[in-house]
């Protein structure tokens, strides 16, 4: 069996998609838990030499997985997608073919662990710009002229409310005419950012205690399972129920094996409809669930087997994850 997911960090569900945990005394880094993410943004503006185009932006990305140093600069995750729609003042449209686009760390403002804002710069940014009169342009982001785009963090409940770019920020331009003479800039405040497919908000915690303030174990566990799960007598049945208590994403079961002590002895019973199996959903937080059903083999007793089932969550590049049971002969 191909071991995968064993010692991950759970997943921080209570709302949240990106979770912080700084260490406050040092604060020298911090993970990301959650990667999924939308923003849209009713009006974007595209600025240059007396000339702009406004339109309707959505963008959606996902944050890498794991721990970083918290310095400038440090790669945290990228765009993966745009659009725009109907735009005033001419046309613009996202350059496919330059994504995915860099997202860094950049800095935050406030007092740790009550900040107000975290900063990013996104790197290679794609637009073509064709304001109504006006040649065509083609804006590109770049390590020394990013888009620089600051998520505003509310209070106490740490949500974040809007992405503002930071328009004092501008971009080299290129393309027709006169276009390597100018530069643009970027203009526009989103609306609350939250999980792709979702309505729930994005919230930044920091600090690995208040991260975990008003989680529950069965919102870090996106399976809930009994330890140990006792055969009583030799060919009686054992049933697990397996629900998914993760708050936002269904799970797909990927791998149901028996490891350790005597697996060869113990045997996985299926034909119910219920059954757990390769394949099966379990949507979010709902009473819809699968059994796993162990009994005994013939020719002996046996002492003891582990059962591990491996799943995947998520939306963007699905999160891979195991846990496990232990079956007992008494």
């Amino acid at each position: 069996m191909r071991r995968r997911g064993r010692g991950l960090a759970a997943a921080l569900t209570s709302a949240l998609l990106l979770a912080v945990m700084v260490d406050t005394a040092t604060a020298t880094t911090f993970t990301v838990v959650e990667r999924a993410i939308r923003a849209n943004w009713t009006t974007m503006t595209f600025e240059s030499s007396g000339t702009s185009v406004r339109c309707p932006v959505t963008l959606e990305g996902s944050f890498t997985q794991g721990t970083f140093a918290k310095v400038a600069r440090s790669r945290i995750g990228s765009v993966t997608r745009g659009a725009i729609g109907t735009c005033t003042g001419g046309t613009a449209r996202i350059l496919t073919e330059t994504l995915p686009w860099t997202i860094q760390y950049s800095s935050f403002a406030g007092t740790l662990p009550n900040i107000t804002s975290a900063t990013t710069r996104t790197i290679g940014a794609g637009l073509q710009i064709t304001p109504t009169g006006s040649p065509t342009c083609t804006a590109r982001s770049t390590e020394e002229s990013p888009v620089v785009m600051i998520a505003q963090r509310e209070g106490s409940s740490g949500q974040i409310s809007a992405l503002r770019i930071e328009e004092a920020n501008t971009i080299p331009l290129s393309g027709e005419v006169l276009c390597s003479l100018l530069r643009g800039r970027i203009i526009g405040t989103s609306g609350a950012p939250t999980v792709l497919g979702e309505t729930t908000p994005i919230v930044l915690l920091l600090g690995a205690e208040s991260a975990m303030q008003g989680v529950t174990e069965a919102e870090t566990e996106p399976i809930k399972l009994v330890k140990d799960l006792e055969i009583e007598a030799a060919r009686t049945l054992g049933v697990r129920s397996i629900k998914n208590t993760n708050f936002f994403y269904a799970i797909t079961i990927t791998e149901i094996a028996k490891i350790e002590g005597n697996p060869e002895r113990f045997t996985r019973l299926t034909g119910l409809s219920e059954d757990c199996s390769v394949g099966t959903v379990l949507r979010p937080r709902s009473a819809n669930s699968c059994n796993i059903r162990i009994g005994y083999t013939s020719g002996g007793r046996p002492t003891h087997t582990t059962v591990v089932i491996s799943y995947e969550w998520g939306l963007v590049a699905p999160y891979p994850r195991e846990q496990n049971f232990t079956v007992t002969a008494n």
